[in-house]
């Protein structure tokens, strides 16, 4: 893990095959959460990589380049994945709540970054569709 960039972000790396990847999280994103919450969200990311989302969000992405009409099922499908790795991390942790609150903080943190530099911040919010994935 390097801590290189003051604006939260994090995300999972994929590796070269028989690798396990990196999960790549921000100062800014560091700052913004506490302890229990950054490990929430590290198990989060670690999930993206455990499940190979990678390998389903590529052959979307090729998918809806050949048949545009695809683009729904290809945003759906990320909708989708990013609730598994919710999953994932609420039945690891056994706790619901964590894993909720660390999503809404995370989210929360992007969008006061993107309002600092002049985006709207309701579109950060929502990028990551928050209160879909608390449910």
């Amino acid at each position: 893990m390097r801590q290189t960039h003051p604006a939260p972000d994090a995300y999972a790396l994929p590796g070269r095959p028989g690798t396990p990847g990196s999960v790549v999280v921000t100062r800014g994103m560091l700052r913004a959460l506490p302890a229990d919450e950054r490990q929430v969200l590290l198990a989060h990311e670690r999930a993206h990589l455990t499940h190979r989302h990678h390998h389903y969000t590529s052959a979307l992405q090729l998918a809806a380049a050949c048949n545009p009409l695809l683009a729904r099922l290809r945003d759906e499908a990320a909708f989708q994945m990013e609730r598994w790795a919710d999953e994932s991390v609420a039945h690891a942790v056994n706790n619901r709540p964590l894993p909720a609150r660390s999503l809404a903080r995370a989210a929360l943190a992007a969008a006061h970054a993107a309002r600092a530099q002049g985006s709207s911040a309701a579109l950060a919010y929502l990028r990551h569709k928050v209160t879909a994935r608390r449910r």
